[in-house]
């Protein structure tokens, strides 16, 4: 498989965001293509006479701090009229499934005078630092990853001494402000506190209530819980699956009668006949089929070779295979794709203002303006070819996003992974939040192509 020569831009912005002039020109014209001036009603219990709202909605200030501003609608708007220019301009078809992707991030701030503030918890450094997280919610049509929902949450801890982390007179100097109860932005501070995966399940009913279609919804192991399972398996009379990963914790399923937790069953079964062998990933890996909380899932566990350590994915789609399954979950990855991206060029998460409300404006802004980027990026790297000429030049169309990332996670297994004990998750986070290691790993990738060519030749 010679994948390597196309897999060098993981990141699918670069090019467009790091020419600022470029960008400029693109998002003027963009911003036309999407009617923006019917956003008008979204401001107008705000406007004020003189200049019209919606032509400086992207250079305002005092807006951001607006309570009343529904940023959640004004979100949608832009998703549904995304949606639609695609499905008006494009004829192209994929076969990559369309997946909703539940996963969060940090938002590293440094005034504790911040409204709502907290500590959280760092899962890349594993320390506590001052910010917020941000849960999103992404739907991948095939082609490209956009947000298109989210919320920012804060960690109380378990310390009475320190709740949230900080001392009470950094709590007390914290920037504060009443919020009519019903306002759209007091709906959003109560999201704070609020369970993440309840968030979650509740985006993902809002997802499809907005006309969001698809087929899974993809999410880590940190999310996939009993709740999760069965509130996915209840929207739109079951049409949509859950694939993730899980822990193998002490969690129970029904098994040929019997109830046991997933290492219970591992253990049985790893040195039976169930246990195969997938050439094309070089791994093993055992299928069952068991009962979990009244609901069938399929149980995924695989391990490759050279590793000690079974991996257990989950799906409540038993009609696919192991190939299948780990080739859509890793579709997952796009969404940190975009995380990287939006914070390193659309300054994501970099807000220090004050004010909550500004907080989740400057949120929706960027994943906005990612969107509109993310349209460019189709139609000029997907779209712009007739039909008839892509289908005699296949060759020179260029992967799509999920199938670079998919063409990495093969390299790697086929070629590392004989060398060394590897954790595929932990490479391909790497890869994707830091340049230098996936330039490390094309190159390696580079040179073992090269030596297996001319060993073919010879």
């Amino acid at each position: 498989m010679q994948l390597t020569s196309k897999l060098h831009n993981i990141c699918e912005l670069k090019a467009i965001l790091t020419d600022e002039s470029s960008t400029n020109s693109i998002l003027i014209d963009l911003y036309k293509k999407f009617d923006i001036k019917r956003i008008r009603t979204f401001f107008d219990n705000v406007k004020s006479k003189g200049i019209e709202v919606y032509s400086i909605v992207f250079s305002f200030y005092r807006l951001k701090n607006n309570s009343t501003i529904d940023w959640r609608k004004l979100l949608y708007y832009f998703v549904s009229r995304y949606l639609s220019i695609v499905k008006k301009h494009t004829k192209i078809t994929t076969q990559s499934v369309k997946c909703l992707i539940i996963d969060d991030t940090l938002f590293n701030k440094t005034g504790k005078t911040i409204e709502f503030i907290s500590k959280v918890f760092d899962h890349v450094s594993h320390k506590y630092v001052l910010g917020f997280k941000m849960l999103c919610l992404g739907y991948w049509d095939g082609f490209s990853m956009n947000a298109i929902d989210f919320s920012l949450h804060r960690e109380r801890g378990n310390n009475n001494r320190y709740p949230y982390g900080l001392k009470k007179k950094d709590l007390a100097r914290q920037y504060s402000k009443e919020r009519d109860k019903k306002s759209h932005g007091f709906k959003r501070v109560k999201e704070l506190d609020k369970k993440k995966t309840d968030t979650a399940i509740e985006m993902i009913k809002r997802a499809v209530k907005h006309g969001i279609q698809a087929t899974y919804v993809l999410m880590d192991s940190w999310f996939v819980s009993e709740e999760m399972i069965l509130e996915i398996r209840k929207i739109k009379s079951g049409f949509m699956h859950l694939l993730g990963m899980c822990r193998m914790d002490r969690r129970k399923y029904e098994y040929n009668n019997k109830k046991l937790t997933a290492k219970e069953l591992l253990r049985k079964y790893k040195n039976s006949k169930l246990n195969k062998r997938c050439r094309s990933l070089k791994s093993r890996y055992i299928c069952l089929v068991v009962e979990y909380k009244g609901i069938k899932l399929q149980l995924f566990f695989s391990k490759y070779k050279n590793q000690k350590a079974w991996n257990l994915l989950i799906t409540t789609d038993l009609t696919l295979t192991y190939i299948k399954a780990i080739e859509i979950y890793q579709i997952r990855w796009t969404i940190e794709v975009f995380f990287k991206e939006s914070k390193q060029y659309l300054q994501l998460g970099k807000s220090q203002s004050n004010d909550f409300d500004a907080q989740i404006a400057d949120t929706t802004i960027s994943i906005i303006v990612y969107m509109l980027l993310n349209l460019r990026k189709r139609f000029s790297a997907y779209d712009t070819i007739g039909e008839i000429f892509r289908y005699e030049n296949k060759q020179y169309n260029e992967l799509t996003l999920w199938e670079k990332i998919w063409g990495i996670f093969q390299e790697i297994i086929l070629i590392l992974i004989e060398l060394f004990e590897i954790d595929i998750e932990k490479i391909l986070e790497k890869i994707i939040r830091e340049n230098s290691e996936q330039e490390k790993l094309i190159f390696i990738l580079e040179k073992l192509n090269e030596k297996t060519n001319v060993q073919n030749v010879a």
